[in-house]
């Protein structure tokens, strides 16, 4: 059970960097060359959060809001898509 679980952990892991490395390219294209390019919205820190949960030695699960942190199509993201829509900015 503590193998198949550490497995998970990993590849949740794996997918919540990858995601997160892509949101925050996404953010430099339509930051710095005024791309049109999307995020994923929550993916990334719903894949980091699980792996910190379910990891099996518990070391990392107080540090569960950590991937909705960095991720920025987590935590980041949705406060600039908030701030902007209550400003009336599209």
């Amino acid at each position: 059970m503590s193998t198949s679980r550490m497995l998970v952990t990993i590849v949740l892991g794996v997918t919540f960097v990858w995601i997160a490395a892509m949101n925050w390219r996404v953010w430099f294209i339509r930051t710095y060359q005024g791309s049109r390019a999307s995020w994923l919205p929550l993916a990334g820190g719903a894949c980091g959060v699980t792996a910190c949960l379910i990891e099996p030695s518990g070391t990392i699960a107080g540090i569960w809001w950590l991937p909705l942190v960095l991720d920025y199509g987590s935590g980041p993201g949705l406060l600039q898509a908030a701030f902007f829509h209550l400003r009336g900015v599209r």
